[in-house]
């Protein structure tokens, strides 16, 4: 493996004097599915589950959609295992998804869990989707009884070795416009995913977590298929920090870690 500092990041980071400690790192390896086990079984912490795929409740400011702040979440064998969560505004929420942009041959599939996080509430919506084809492509749509949100896509990981990239730092707890400069700079770069190390936010209250969900959504960047607009998704590794010694939980609750999926 070989690691080597994003300067770009170096530079953002000397031009803000109260900054506590964000550190990111550009990587690439050799991809497979244990390779990306091993990793998160040394920085994370234990009951990770499946790759996730969260929106989040109560998230303002995405116009005309009954859906918002979606990301995905490598937890473990994210080339075949992915939990959808997302945050409804009306009932009979649920997932349409597929493997190409033509949304005829799209599935549907529904929510199997919730989770609730904080006060206020911020509740989520998951959805587990399984047997997934690996290193593939997958277009979707949250939705439920008023509509759909926007499109995105995502890629499952390779179960073969391949060349891949990720982004590795942690604690944005401090600082909101550094770690929105950081996300914008994931946008640019499109890694396969990020592995973040804890200490998303300072108390780990619902109102820093929204913040911070509604920051992470500056990663994605826009692709145009068939003239069709889509947000692509970087994985993303979610672990704990001591500011989440409150609730060490809110990695199920939030991000939807459900390792032996017992909900």
């Amino acid at each position: 493996m070989r690691v080597y500092p994003m300067q770009a990041w170096d530079i953002l980071m000397m031009t803000e004097r109260r900054v506590k400690a964000i550190v990111i790192f550009f990587v690439i390896v050799k991809q497979t599915t244990q390779g990306i086990n091993m990793l998160i079984s040394k920085i994370g912490v234990g009951g990770l589950s499946l790759a996730v795929l969260v929106l989040a409740t109560n998230v303002p400011n995405v116009a005309n959609a009954a859906t918002q702040n979606v990301r995905v979440t490598w937890n473990d064998n994210p080339d075949k295992n992915i939990t959808v969560a997302f945050a409804a505004s009306a009932s009979g929420a649920y997932l349409k998804y597929g493997s190409s942009t033509d949304e005829a041959s799209w599935q549907t599939a529904n929510v199997t869990r919730v989770g609730t996080f904080g006060s206020p509430v911020i509740t989520s919506q998951f959805v587990q989707l399984s047997q997934l084809v690996a290193n593939t492509a997958y277009y979707m749509q949250a939705c439920d009884s008023s509509g759909c949100g926007q499109r995105y896509w995502f890629r499952t990981a390779g179960s073969s070795p391949q060349n891949m990239t990720f982004i590795a730092g942690g604690d944005s707890r401090t600082n909101r416009s550094v770690r929105q400069q950081a996300n914008r700079m994931v946008a640019k770069i499109r890694p396969a995913f990020v592995d973040f190390g804890g200490d998303l936010t300072d108390s780990n209250t619902s109102a820093q977590i929204l913040e911070w969900l509604s920051d992470w959504e500056l990663s994605y960047s826009t692709d145009t298929i068939n003239a069709v607009t889509y947000k692509y998704i970087p994985g993303l590794i979610v672990n704990v920090g001591n500011h989440e010694d409150n609730d060490k939980q809110f990695v199920c609750k939030v991000f939807g870690a459900d390792m032996d999926r017992n909900g």
